[in-house]
């Protein structure tokens, strides 16, 4: 999944994913994007569906930036 996004990220196309529940997609997308901000210096914004869903890319986006800079 994570390798469908990041090439969909460099080729600027559009990807519709779908995953059960506890499969990593949140990862699987916010990597990729945050790989993509960081080479191209570019903006992604990513929208979510729900307000819990919008927490969770928001809690483990801090997560993985708190461990990158430790």
């Amino acid at each position: 999944m994570a390798e469908a996004i990041s090439r969909a990220f460099e080729e600027k196309k559009h990807l519709i994913v779908e995953a059960g529940t506890g499969t990593g997609k949140t990862l699987a997308y916010l990597i990729p994007a945050i790989e993509a901000v960081a080479k191209k210096k570019k903006r992604i914004i990513i929208s979510t569906g729900t307000k819990k869903s919008a927490r969770a890319v928001d809690g483990k986006g801090h997560t993985f930036f708190a461990a990158d800079l430790a």
